[in-house]
């Protein structure tokens, strides 16, 4: 039995990565300083914006402030030599943020298994993400999926990332609040990051994972209970499963 399915967004539900791509084939970052009147030379940005990409991936995992909108901007022009406010990293955000959305599509199968889950009364949905809250909240309501999770949880609200147990506790506490009949390993999390998602696991949850092709194996994984290939298997284990 299962009580609540809990997902991630970013590459689990949302094409996060493939937008991202995207966006760096666009120019989109260095756009968006243009449209700020930063002038940069192209090769000089790049230097810049691998250096910064690299320290908020590796450097700041775990750190919930690289979350915050615009601190992308505020720590790219300040590698550029060009400081700014934060206000004006916000609003280097906003505009980026605009752009992205508007490239953004849900991965294969995921508006339909959401929109399916949603009608089962048995169970509640979830959203537990590393991310920027604003943000994905705007994504949420652009694909018209947020009335179907009870409860949303992000990083940079939360003051903790899912590098860690945190998140899932507090999901626990706050299920436990709205149910309190909620049981842990009755609570699946699924996600596409066995480093993050799989935390879950040390919450008493249980786990699920969809297999991405760019994810490799990294030594903070904790061992799913289940790997999927896509969301049209997830769909069929669920089934199994509730």
């Amino acid at each position: 039995m299962i009580q609540w399915i809990c997902f991630d967004w970013g590459d689990t539900l949302a094409d996060i990565r493939g937008t991202y791509e995207e966006m760096e084939r666009d120019h989109g970052v260095y756009n968006t300083l243009q449209h700020f009147g930063i002038k940069v030379q192209l090769d000089e940005f790049d230097l810049a914006y691998a250096e910064v990409s690299k320290r908020f991936s590796v450097a700041l995992r775990g750190n919930t402030k690289r979350w915050q909108k615009g601190f992308f901007f505020l720590e790219l022009c300040n590698r550029l030599n060009f400081p700014i406010t934060e206000e004006e990293s916000s609003r280097m955000g906003d505009y980026y943020n605009q752009q992205f959305i508007s490239k953004l599509k849900l991965l294969p199968g995921a508006a339909e298994l959401v929109e399916s889950l949603a009608k089962n009364n048995a169970i509640r949905l979830a959203l537990i993400s590393n991310a920027n809250g604003e943000r994905v909240r705007k994504q949420l309501e652009f694909f018209k999926l947020n009335t179907y999770f009870s409860i949303v949880l992000i990083s940079d609200e939360l003051g903790y990332e899912k590098s860690s147990v945190e998140p899932f506790n507090i999901f626990l506490q706050l299920a436990k609040q709205m149910n309190p009949d909620t049981i842990p390993s009755q609570c699946v999390m699924i996600g596409d990051r066995a480093d993050e998602d799989g935390y879950a696991k040390n919450a008493g949850m249980k786990t699920i994972i969809v297999k991405r092709t760019h994810r490799a194996t990294s030594k903070d994984d904790v061992a799913p209970d289940y790997v999927v290939d896509d969301l049209y298997d997830l769909k069929k284990l669920l089934v199994t499963l509730l």
